[in-house]
Order: structure tokens, then sequence, then C-alpha cells
């Protein structure tokens, strides 16, 4: 029984040392694991802070671009506010339908029809003494074209003719 004791004591003793071995490298599979997990934690809240800073900084200029946009519609539409200002300024200084009418029925009543139409037959007759006229002035310099003309048709026969002479 002593042997097997022994042998037991000593495979107990293999086992206590197995186990201590792999707890110990256990331990060291855990501490490396542990100082992985730090790392990916410190990389994972640098990664967030990065993140938050970029999205701190949009958000900056989106809200500085909404302000300016803001502000240059509110001076579009102080602009489009004095310019129906002034649009309705301008309609209060127009005649109104009811007062054109009115007017018009005043003024025909007062006109005769008779003077209209011969002062309208006396422009049109101005017209065409004025057309007349310009079509005058363009047949004078027609006619002092040919006069040019022919007297250089003349001076050119009678130089040819001197040419021969000689």
């Amino acid at each position: 029984m002593p042997d097997e004791f022994v042998k037991t004591s000593v495979c107990f003793d293999r086992h206590a040392a197995a186990d201590k071995l792999l707890c110990v490298k256990i331990q060291s599979v855990a501490d490396r694991l542990d100082i992985a997990l730090a790392s990916i934690d410190r990389a994972t809240e640098k990664a967030i802070e990065t993140v938050d800073r970029q999205n701190t900084i949009a958000l900056n200029a989106v809200s500085k671009a909404n302000e300016l946009a803001a502000v240059q519609l509110e001076k579009r539409l102080e602009t489009m506010n004095e310019f129906r200002g002034q649009l309705k300024d301008q309609a209060a200084t127009f005649i109104t339908r009811n007062e054109h009418n009115i007017l018009i029925k005043d003024i025909s009543g007062k006109v005769d029809c008779s003077e209209f139409e011969r002062q309208v037959k006396e422009i049109e007759s101005l017209r065409l003494s004025r057309a007349e006229m310009a079509g005058k002035a363009n047949q004078s310099a027609v006619n002092i074209g040919y006069l040019i003309a022919t007297v250089s048709l003349v001076i050119g026969i009678i130089g040819i003719a001197l040419h021969f002479i000689k």
C-alpha cells in the first residue's frame, strides 16, 4: 500500500504542479486580456471623444450657418417689405378705374369727334409730305451720282483718245 500511496502522492504532486502551471498560464492570459481590453477601452474612448468633437464642430458650423441664413432672410424680407411699401405708395397716386371712367365720359362729352378726325387727317398728311420730301432728297443724291459718273466717263474717254493720238 505504501507504494500506491507514494504513487498517488507523486501523482497529486504532479497534478498540483500542473495545476499551478496552468493557473500561472491562465493568470498570464487573463493579464494579457486585461491589458488588451484596457487598450481597446482607451482606443474606443479616444474614438468616441474624436467623434464627439467632430460632431460638436459640425453642429456649431450648422448652427452658425443657420444663424447667418436667418439674418440674410430677415434682410431680404425687410427689403421686400420696403419694396411692397413703395408699390403701395405708388399705387395710391394712381387714379382708380371708376375715376378714369368718369373722366373719359366727361372728356368724350366735351370733345368734338369731327375735330379729332380732322386732326388725325392733318397728321397723316404731314407724315406723307415728310416721306415725300425724304424720297426727293434721295432722288437728288442719285442724280448727282449719275452726273459724276458721266463726267468721269467723258474724262476717261478723252484720256484714252489722247494716249492714241500721241
